[in-house]
């Protein structure tokens, strides 16, 4: 796995985790124009503030860092109690 990035898609990288031990999160499956489809593991997730904007975002992403989806949140908080729910990752495990 990269390391940690500062900032993801021109956002500041807040707080972060990543599935331990190279174990996945998750896995999202994306449908192409041609009716396949693409499947990405999510190794990692990243909670990003724009500074502009008073919301937070959790960033999904994959081995590389790359965002693959994200979901607005209010808080930082907020952030983590949504990723602790959707992929059970526990509040101790970000940095």
């Amino acid at each position: 796995m990269q390391e940690v990035p500062k900032e993801l898609d021109g956002g500041l990288v807040i707080k972060h985790t990543v599935s331990p031990e190279d174990q996945k999160l998750g896995m999202m499956f994306f449908e192409e124009k041609d009716g396949s489809t693409t499947e990405v593991t999510i190794m990692s997730l990243a909670i990003v503030h724009y500074e502009e904007e008073n919301d937070y975002y959790v960033f999904m992403c994959d081995q590389n860092w790359d965002v693959q989806d994200d979901y607005k949140v209010d808080s930082v908080d907020d952030g983590i109690a949504w990723a602790e729910k959707n992929f059970d990752v526990e509040k101790k495990q970000w940095v």
